[in-house]
């Protein structure tokens, strides 16, 4: 059952914003099963999002202009709030297996990977704004903070740069309410699986000009997996006020930690010693019971919005945010399982990373007249810079520690793998984007709508390895880097309206990918083309409520490299 709870405007949301400002908590999220039971829902409802639809009017990832889903020359799925709520949907890779178009691959019980179109989908944006943690551990994100979440197949050069052809995740945040709400969620299922979220939200002072609101989840579970658990807190808060009556400043935080044990490295053996399937149970997990990959991701963010005048604004983002992670895998991954449980041995190994990505994006948009028409016109710039570092680490085994002793009676009981911390860094790596984008949106007849634009960036990376002496002192840096030419992007589409229900479209998208290859005088390969071509119709009933599409594509890059057998390896 779900319901909206109005309740008077007591301290108890100052209080919450108070809690904000002065310390980031940490309450969180974890993957939910199917057969997971939500008891006592309560429905909390906020800017941008539509109560008790499953669909949107407008959405922006694809073009940055705002186009309903029927305009937007490719294919979009939406997934909101409220199928989040009603499916469950609690991670990432919960939602990505109810998008049309995509497939989940899982590799192990940490990393899953999407692909859409023949290529994995490596472009993430979160509100609008370039995400590089990307990656398969960003699965791990918890969806109680978000509004939606869009999913554009096809390539997005336009608005993320560089990528494949596959398409774009747009994650897009919660805002504060007009008026005081408060929910709560609480789940159960199998496995121990335990669930908690909390979201309180409305206006705090000045009559309704400051806003906030607060979101929380924890969630713990075993798995299907033997051994493995999971452990997870996440936190996100925003404050939003009207500076004045054009002007609107938010700023926000969020925290997710996602931590667990009995982590995996790549599937169950498959083949037995004697050549045949080895049929190991589904629930086995040959991992140590404290082989763990814990990830902290922190992030702070602010926007400012100021309003123009004849529908004309102009908007800044800006973004900072903190990922660490540090730990220990030991997995039996490989050998053959013999019928006595010996033959598996274990793959072993410690990592660690400190990474920060800085994200600022400012555009002018808004309407414009010619030819008696209306148009809409978005341009603007912005940069994605991400850093890692990880700390040097000394551990050693022998060959012993890397069997598992007997297969078939497995409890994860290894020794803790001694890991001595050198205290100096092993490397550092650095990736940094920059673009300018123009996009527009032209009215060419009471039919006909073209939809065009363009993106010109740039795309660096470099990265630096150190050597010590004896002594522990610095003696050797290794020092690569790339950057290739910089490159336009174009976009372009037009888009027919049969009637008021059915349209047809075309659009022909592009992208590019750098790669770390060379040829065999070593330079650097020129960078992966990509583009899409596409055509489909979609289709709009009961006012939007209900949206249905239909759309054949087809893919191409260049530049891919290949393997030069001529030059010796």
């Amino acid at each position: 059952m779900a319901m909206p709870l109005n309740l008077p405007r007591p301290s108890l949301l100052a209080l919450a914003v108070t809690a904000l400002m002065i310390a980031p908590l940490a309450h969180a999220d974890g993957t939910a099963e199917s057969s997971a039971r939500t008891l006592d829902t309560v429905k909390v409802t906020a800017d941008g999002e539509i109560p008790n639809s499953y669909t949107v009017k407008n959405a922006r990832s694809a073009t940055r202009l705002d186009l309903s889903l029927r305009e937007t020359p490719q294919s979009v799925t939406v997934i909101t709030r409220q199928r989040l709520d009603d499916m469950g949907l609690f991670s990432l890779s919960d939602v990505m297996g109810q998008v049309t178009g995509v497939s989940v691959s899982v590799t192990d019980s940490e990393r899953i990977n999407y692909v859409s179109r023949g290529y994995t989908i490596d472009n993430f944006q979160i509100d609008g704004m370039l995400n590089t943690f990307g990656g398969s551990v960003k699965t791990n994100t918890d969806n109680v903070i978000y509004d939606r979440i869009e999913v554009i197949r096809g390539a997005t050069g336009l608005t993320t740069g560089a990528g494949d052809p596959s398409g774009t995740i747009s994650m897009i945040r919660k805002r504060p309410t007009d008026t005081f709400q408060m929910g709560a969620n609480l789940t159960v299922g199998r496995w121990g699986n335990r669930r908690l979220e909390a979201d309180l939200g409305g206006p705090v002072a000045w009559d309704g000009r400051i806003r906030a609101r607060v979101v929380a989840a924890k969630q713990q579970s075993d798995s299907f997996r033997d051994v493995y658990s999971l452990d997870k807190d996440v936190f996100y808060g925003i404050v939003q006020a009207d500076l004045s009556d054009n002007t609107l400043f938010e700023v926000g935080y969020e925290y997710q930690s996602p931590r667990t044990t009995g982590v995996t490295w790549g599937v169950v053996p498959y083949w037995g010693a004697d050549g045949a399937p080895a049929n190991l149970p589904r629930s086995t997990n040959l991992s140590a019971s404290w082989s763990a990959w814990p990830i902290v991701e922190k992030t702070s963010f602010a926007r400012l919005e100021q309003q123009l005048g004849n529908g004309w604004s102009v908007k800044g983002n800006i973004s900072h945010a903190v990922r660490d992670t540090d730990g220990s895998v030991w997995y039996g991954a490989a050998g053959n399982p013999r019928a006595d449980g010996t033959g598996v041995t274990a793959y072993i190994s410690h990592f660690n990373e400190h990474s920060t990505m800085d994200v600022f994006d400012v555009n002018v948009g808004g309407p414009f007249q010619l030819f008696g028409r209306e148009h809409e016109l978005v341009f603007g710039l912005g940069q994605s810079v991400r850093k890692g570092e990880s700390e040097g680490m000394d551990f050693d085994y022998d060959d012993a520690y890397a069997m598992v002793p007997d297969w078939r009676h497995w409890t994860g009981n290894v020794p803790v793998l001694p890991v001595t911390r050198l205290g100096r860094l092993s490397s550092q790596n650095e990736l940094r984007q920059r673009a300018a984008y123009v996009a527009a949106r032209l009215r060419l007849a009471d039919p006909l709508l073209a939809v065009v634009g363009a993106r010109y960036g740039s795309w660096e990376t470099r990265s630096w390895a150190y050597g010590y002496d004896a002594n522990g002192n610095r003696n050797r840096t290794t020092r690569t880097g790339y950057r290739p030419d910089d490159m336009l992007t174009p976009y372009a589409g037009l888009v027919y309206d049969f009637n008021s229900i059915f349209s047809g479209y075309v659009s022909y998208t592009d992208i590019f990918k750098p790669q770390n290859y060379r040829d065999r005088n070593g330079n650097y390969l020129e960078p992966v083309v990509g583009n899409m071509y596409e055509a489909g119709v979609k289709a709009e009933f009961f006012g939007g409520l209900l949206n249905a599409s239909a759309a054949v594509f087809e893919g191409k890059q260049d530049n891919v490299a290949e393997i030069d057998d001529s030059v010796p390896v």
